[in-house]
């Protein structure tokens, strides 16, 4: 029934994920916490993350969010996707929901179709979903309004709410309260019948189907459709970070062009001094800055430390991306550039090598020192010019 469905939404997801800026005006945001506060409203997609995210204001496109929390209380006009740890959404969605993660509760409206995995997947009493359900979890509990279909797979599921279409679960127990109204029927499959509780409505056929024991009490067919969805979210994810340092890199080069050449002619010729003034730095730096907050005198020289090291970091990671998109057109060419062709092959290259295990992340942390040490030689030169 939702093959189609969530196959469809895996591509959706990944499209939206490559090419936002192609079809919309976008919003990127993220840190160790981001909010976006009820007054205000984002034009377009958004795409957020943090360790704790909150989005209270309007998002007049889709939202595309991951953190270790995400509570999303504003309004989306289009599709909702989201990955965490612990999910909340109780703001009407206008699309699809798309979610994944530890324990999802959802309280509010969705226009369109509802997927969800988790460990714990609650759709609460007052939430309305017009389109169909698909979840799975170790625990389901759904009390809220179902206006299409629901596909039911894990542990213990419990219906308490209204669903107008069919009911088809999976599961090693399923319990139908004295609140629940199911009007299109239920076929199940578990290891024991329903717990039907007085004052249960079903209107429909039951199809019942004993569990043998050891069987898996899910389907493996839709588990592997939410499995290529949380999938496709964190590819898009992927893809994401591509785009914003493509963009970051294409952007310093139009700004500093003949400094950026300049740089990395330098770092290929003293790479390996450079690489290891990147490593020493990167572990002095932050105990410097550590030993400037102790001290309540160098408090705010740290707070200009630390932004500043946080500002080469992200530089650095943009740097390593031209470096390896100059070394692979010296592989092919004998020579180092260092322009738009470049940089669009160094940061694909250098994506795909972090995928490598081992052997890509030391490539990628050694061309990331080299361009990390280059950066505060520059940084040194231009202070003692001045000087």
């Amino acid at each position: 029934m939702f093959a189609k469905r969530i196959l469809f939404s895996v591509f959706a997801l990944l499209i939206v994920g490559v090419v936002p800026l192609a079809s919309h005006a976008a919003t990127f945001s993220g840190g160790e916490e981001y909010s976006l506060r009820s007054s205000d409203v984002i034009e377009g997609n958004a795409y957020v993350g943090g360790g704790m995210v909150t989005v209270e204001g309007g998002v007049m496109g889709d939202l595309f969010a991951g953190g270790g929390n995400v509570i999303v209380s504003g309004s989306v006009t289009d599709d909702l996707f989201v990955g965490g740890g612990s999910v909340f959404v109780s703001g009407d969605v206008t699309g699809d929901v798309r979610v994944a993660g530890g324990d999802m509760t959802l309280s509010g409206y969705v226009g369109g179709e509802l997927v969800a995995a988790g460990g714990y997947v609650h759709i609460t009493s007052g939430s309305v979903i017009e389109g169909d359900v698909l979840v799975t979890g170790g625990r389901l509990l759904i009390e809220g309004t179902v206006k299409g279909n629901v596909e039911a797979y894990g542990g213990e599921v419990e219906f308490a709410g209204t669903v107008e279409g069919t009911v088809i679960s999976q599961s090693e127990s399923i319990v139908i309260s004295e609140n629940a109204v199911l009007n299109g029927g239920l076929t199940y499959k578990s290891f024991l019948e329903a717990d039907v509780e007085d004052g249960a409505q079903i209107n429909g056929d039951v199809v019942y189907e004993k569990l043998k024991d050891g069987a898996i009490a899910t389907s493996n067919a839709n588990v592997a459709a939410l499995l290529a969805v949380a999938a496709a979210f964190f590819t898009g994810l992927w893809f994401l970070v591509i785009l914003i340092t493509l963009v970051s890199a294409l952007v310093l080069y139009a700004l500093l062009k003949d400094r950026m050449k300049l740089a990395v002619q330098h770092t290929f010729k003293k790479f390996w001094p450079e690489t290891v003034r990147g490593f020493v730095l990167a572990i002095l730096l932050p105990l410097v800055i550590a030993l400037l907050f102790i001290s309540i005198v160098g408090a705010g020289l740290g707070m200009i430390a630390l932004a500043l090291f946080g500002l080469t970091v992200l530089l650095a990671k943009i740097g390593a991306s031209v470096l390896a998109g100059s070394l692979v057109f010296r592989l092919v060419t004998k020579k180092y550039e260092v322009n738009w062709k470049t940089i669009l092959v160094g940061v694909i290259v250098l994506s795909f090598l972090r995928l490598v295990p081992v052997v890509g992340g030391i490539l990628c942390t050694v061309l990331f020192f080299a361009a990390f040490g280059t950066i505060w030689l520059q940084i040194y030169k231009a202070f003692t010019k001045k000087k």
